[in-house]
C-alpha cells in the first residue's frame, strides 16, 4: 500500500499518528503500518 501523508488522530496502543492511503481514501494507524521512510503531513 502507499501512503499519501500523515496525521495525528485517535490514539492505538499510544500512537497518536495516522496515515492516508494514496488512492484508496482510507486511513490506517500508525501502530500497525510499518513505512520505510519519511512522510510528510497532510494539508488541512
Amino acid at each position: 500500500m502507499r501512503i499519501a501523508c500523515n496525521t495525528e488522530g485517535a490514539g492505538v496502543h499510544g500512537n497518536y499518528r495516522w496515515y492516508k492511503l494514496a488512492g484508496r481514501g482510507g486511513r490506517a494507524s500508525a501502530h500497525y503500518v510499518h513505512n520505510h521512510g519519511s512522510v510528510l503531513g497532510c494539508a488541512h
